[in-house]
């Protein structure tokens, strides 16, 4: 009876923290615009899409800032969808090519 009880409490511990997850997506493409005022920066892919992602982080909105990451730079950004915003966890710029 107590493996019983213990295997649902297990059970339902991964069902709940499974569905407050968010799953991390990630995108390679060109800085098209930085708006600092808004904290945000449009990226196009390689696929020719343009998505708006949101800078919370400290780290990454001084990098903006002191235009290390600006308009025509080629980055990777590691972003979460929450309450229809594409957030960053990681903005890198990508090394120019030898």
């Amino acid at each position: 009876m107590k493996r019983f009880i213990l295997a649902v409490i297990l059970f339902a511990s991964v069902l709940v923290s499974s569905a407050f997850s968010e799953e991390v997506m990630s995108v390679s493409g060109i800085v098209q615009s930085v708006d600092l005022s808004t904290s945000t920066i449009v990226i196009t892919t390689y696929e020719g899409k343009d998505i708006t992602i949101f800078i919370e982080d400290e780290t990454t909105q001084e990098k903006l800032k002191a235009r290390r990451i600006k308009a025509d730079d080629d980055v990777k950004v590691k972003y979460v969808s929450r309450d229809s915003k594409n957030i960053s966890t990681s903005l890198f710029k990508k090394p120019k090519a030898c």
